[in-house]
């Protein structure tokens, strides 16, 4: 049953932060290289993602909160933002296109 929570956590902070990236960009606000991130982590889908892969090893919660694991999982999601945010300046460049709305 805890997979179906951590399932139901991820959708409802992806809503969430997808959401706010809809304000900000309504509102033009650009964000800090942290607050990015801090948004960002819920609005990539990373976390839902990994949270459907729980369905299949039914593992305990005191596996999926021990700190390695969340260590584990919260920096494949920096290091999927990262590779995503490259590659969106990259292209932008490419296209003329401004990258992400970040203060570097």
């Amino acid at each position: 049953m805890s997979a179906f929570r951590h399932f139901v956590e991820a959708m409802r902070a992806y809503l969430h932060a997808v959401s706010q990236e809809a304000r900000d960009r309504q509102s033009h606000l650009v964000r800090t290289v942290e607050s990015y991130f801090s948004i960002r982590r819920d609005a990539c889908a990373v976390l839902v993602v990994l949270a459907l892969t729980e369905f299949e090893l039914d593992l305990p919660d005191e596996v999926m909160e021990h700190p390695s694991v969340k260590a584990l999982r919260y920096g494949s999601v920096d290091l999927v933002i990262l590779v995503n945010v490259s590659w969106q300046h990259l292209s932008g460049f490419e296209w003329g296109m401004p990258a992400s709305r970040t203060h570097y």
